[in-house]
């Protein structure tokens, strides 16, 4: 007959073995519920955006484009909304014309300025490889002594999450109701890696990677550095350096096309130059 106490050691051990098992399986689950509900939550923030039938909701971008709250679709009249969606332009790097491209695109967009202030918000760090392309941008900005363009976001004073209220703080501050060009790095799908977005409106810098940080910008640059869907940090600081600095070079050129050309701005009523609103 086995000794009570050797029968209940017995039982402890195969009690502590079924317990690791279960602890174990259910850290899997939670990590898998995240996976999912992160999944999820993008597919939210993504639904409904679409350019020449390429489904922009397959894109996980650090920096996702909102919709105007102000605009309301069914009472505009040919604007930014048509069919309840805003209209995205895309722009390959390796495209001999695209500086020129993107000329035409911002000059187009920012005939809305309307005697504002041009401000170019470059966002990123250069603490990884593929956030880096605002701050590269920037820094190339700032080397080409813009006229009209008011450049933040460098590789020496970068514009981050951590800054990012205090400097769009400061600004408003130094800017009467700027009209802001915002510019970050995104990932993407496979074949739109290299490729510009840019669009009306502002974007949500970091929503990709679920930071909650303020909207930013009245028109926005997005440069898909990468592929997204998995593990979107670890694909940041793994991109590679050699496309980020090809496409700084290329958003750099544009922008500074953009600077130097004239382009007619839209009249506005006196009452909208009193409050600002297009």
């Amino acid at each position: 007959m086995i000794p009570f106490t050797k029968t209940a050691d017995r039982i402890l051990l195969h009690l502590k073995r079924c317990g690791t098992i279960l602890v174990n399986n259910l850290y899997l689950l939670l990590f898998v519920s995240k996976i999912i509900k992160q999944t999820q939550s993008i597919k939210n923030l993504t639904a409904g955006y679409n350019v020449n039938n390429l489904t922009y909701q397959k894109n996980t971008s650090l920096a996702i484009p909102i919709p105007n709250k102000e605009v309301k679709p069914m009472n505009r009249k040919g604007g930014l909304f048509s069919s309840q969606e805003r209209v995205k332009q895309y722009v390959s790097h390796t495209d001999t014309a695209a500086a020129k491209q993107i000329q035409t695109i911002l000059s187009s967009s920012l005939r809305k300025a309307a005697g504002r202030p041009i401000v170019v918000v470059c966002i990123g760090t250069d603490r990884s490889t593929g956030d880096s392309l605002g701050p590269l941008v920037g820094m190339k900005l700032k080397q080409m002594q813009l006229t009209r363009f008011h450049v933040y976001g460098t590789l020496s004073d970068p514009v981050h999450a951590v800054n990012m209220k205090d400097k769009l703080m400061e600004i408003h501050k130094l800017h009467k109701n700027p009209f802001i060009v915002a510019v970050d790095a995104c990932l993407g799908r496979v074949k739109s890696v290299g490729s510009f977005q840019i669009g009306d409106g502002p974007l949500k810098p970091g929503a990709g990677v679920q930071k909650d940080l303020p909207e930013v910008g009245d028109l926005h640059v997005n440069g898909i550095v990468n592929v997204s869907g998995f593990m979107e940090y670890f694909v940041l600081q793994n991109t590679r350096l050699h496309l980020v600095m090809n496409m700084a070079n290329v958003l750099a050129e544009g922008l500074s096309l953009t600077d130097r050309t004239e382009w007619r701005q839209e009249r506005l009523s006196p009452l909208q130059r009193l409050t600002g609103r297009l």
